[in-house]
């Protein structure tokens, strides 16, 4: 459900579902996130919960151009090393990185 109060209440109190895969128990954490987290650690499940999913990507700006699966089980960083490592910018989103203008893709990467 896009801006759900679910997803609007998982983004405001735990900083989203990224943390679930957290070693780092915060204090303020309800006893039902600590859980999860923990069954995540002890269940060793990786990052079934990204390939369980489908991603809308809306404006792009939660994206991570680089670090998010795009092709297969890969993030482009790891599928294409050479390119990441020429990118001046590691951390971005994928709104930061291209623009699509009548109704074609326009890339930005800074290299």
């Amino acid at each position: 459900m896009r801006g759900g109060l679910w997803k609007e209440i998982i983004d405001s109190i735990y900083g989203g579902w990224r943390e679930v895969k957290s070693y780092y128990i915060n204090t303020r954490e309800s006893l039902w996130w600590k859980d999860l987290k923990r069954i995540w650690t002890i269940e060793e499940w990786g990052n079934n919960f990204e390939d369980k999913v489908t991603w809308e990507l809306g404006d792009g700006k939660l994206m991570n151009f680089w670090d998010d699966k795009w092709i297969d089980e890969d993030a482009l960083k790891t599928r294409f090393p050479r390119l990441f490592s020429l990118s001046t910018t590691k951390i971005v989103n994928l709104s930061q990185v291209g623009l699509c203008n009548n109704n074609q893709w326009v890339w930005n990467i800074e290299w």
